[in-house]
């Protein structure tokens, strides 16, 4: 009886503990490093360029390398920062992985490149600004070093008034300009341009050798213009600069003043920042959709009966957890008295939330700047399900595309289903709630439909 009993018991464990586990979610993660280039000028020798860093399996040598994922950035100086999101689902065990980093410029020609891609390991976890991708000036490009690039940086200052600007969103543009003819309007030479949260406001111009004539005489012209195009400050007289043949790093200052008839913050108002970051503390720091969009709002949440009111509101492009914000205000929004808090929501390009805090965040202290200390933590909203019970469909491969996007639909509740006709050229990005489902010239599925 006793070895029935235990034959009984060695069926049931193996019938029931094959040793299957269960299923692993995959995992997203984030790789990021920086660009650099060792043999010229830290300056491009180009503006307006763009890298792109692609994570590339180079496993099989007589096929072409097959992009995993891929992250773009634009180039303002070496080194050059870089981020590329992927996940597990994309990683096969015992491949090779490198790091492509290319540099082209507004008409897509190669500036910088690695010849040989970076061989990258270790990608089950956050590589964080561990990677340098060295790249070299393309062969028949001008090296900056010889064609004499530079760059000039300083700051613009508003010594008579508040440090924050009367205007939120406004931009900066200054102008390195040649005034040697003093009876013709002065010739601009070169522009840079920056986005003005708060005074100082860094700008940075870049030029090279062939814009500037000996014996000329060169001058800074700086202007702050709001959405409108309407001018709120200025530098009356431009300021005189020399030394033109050289990087003039951060040692000019450009002191401006309000424009007649705009009222000043002393006046009409203190106007103030508050900063801080919104976290995720339940997860990855990657996102579950690319090209979020944050948007935090101060709210008035005095009357209790009432939708709250928004006093105002700052947005911000989400690529990582946490994600700095800041938002803009003056005295005059505040009522003494009133409560206050903070509404952070998290939406995809499609507008669905992603991310959110149920209950606003009550804040203090809203007559000064607050920089950086305020931390909102969000949750993953109730109808997004980052990782769905099922990734695959292999029982849909020879069934008609179209039926396969109905059953998925409503397996997953997803949106961004579609079919996608073999050999068509598509993103590399992955969504975890998006699924491409593959099919030939009569619509029938002939891949597995997979979650990505």
């Amino acid at each position: 009886m006793n070895k029935l009993y235990l034959a009984i018991s060695i069926i049931y464990f193996i019938g029931f503990n094959d040793g299957a586990s269960p299923p692993k979610h995959q995992r997203n993660f984030m790789l990021t490093g920086r660009v650099t280039l060792s043999e010229g000028s830290p300056t491009p020798i180009e503006s307006g360029g763009t890298l792109t860093a692609e994570l590339q399996d180079i496993s099989l040598p007589d096929r072409p390398a097959r992009v995993v994922a891929k992250g773009t950035s634009k180039v303002i100086r070496f080194p050059v920062v870089f981020g590329i999101s992927y996940s597990s689902s994309q990683i096969v065990d015992g491949h090779t992985y490198a790091l492509k980093a290319n540099i082209r410029n507004k008409r897509g020609e190669l500036l910088y490149t690695n010849e040989v891609p970076l061989q990258v390991t270790s990608l089950n976890v956050d590589l964080d600004y561990r990677i340098e991708v060295p790249v070299r000036l393309v062969k028949g490009k001008a090296n900056p070093s010889t064609s004499g690039n530079f760059v000039l940086t300083g700051r613009v200052t508003f010594p008579e008034g508040s440090p924050s600007p009367i205007e939120s969103d406004g931009t900066l543009t200054v102008e390195l300009q040649d005034i040697s003819l003093s009876d013709r309007p002065a010739r601009v030479v070169a522009t840079g341009t920056s986005k003005v949260i708060q005074f100082p406001v860094v700008f940075g111009i870049s030029y090279s050798s062939s814009q500037v004539v000996d014996g000329h005489t060169y001058a800074l012209k700086a202007n702050i213009r709001n959405k409108r195009g309407e001018l709120l400050y200025t530098n009356d007289i431009p300021l005189r600069v020399t030394l033109l043949n050289i990087d003039l790093r951060d040692r000019i200052e450009i002191p401006v003043r309000l424009v007649k008839g705009r009222a000043n913050p002393s006046t009409s108002g203190r106007h103030f920042i508050l900063t801080g970051r919104v976290t995720f503390p339940e997860g990855s720091p990657t996102p579950i959709e690319s090209d979020g969009t944050l948007t935090v709002e101060l709210q008035d949440i005095s009357l209790p009966d009432r939708p709250p009111k928004v006093v105002a509101t700052g947005t911000s492009k989400v690529i990582q957890f946490p994600v700095v914000f800041g938002i803009s205000y003056s005295s005059n929004q505040i009522v003494d008295k009133h409560t206050y808090a903070l509404k952070a929501n998290i939406r995809n390009e499609n507008g669905e939330l992603l991310y959110t805090n149920e209950v606003p965040l009550r804040v203090t202290s809203l007559n000064v700047d607050l920089d950086y200390r305020i931390e909102v933590p969000v949750r993953l909203a109730e109808k997004t399900t980052p990782v769905p019970e099922k990734s695959e469909w292999p029982e849909l491969v020879g069934r008609n595309g179209q039926e396969a996007i109905r059953i998925i639909k409503k397996q997953t509740g997803f949106k961004d289903v579609i079919t996608v006709k073999e050999g068509s050229v598509m993103t590399t990005d992955y969504r975890t709630n998006r699924v491409r489902i593959f099919v030939d010239k009569r619509g029938i599925v002939t891949r597995v439909p997979t979650v990505g």
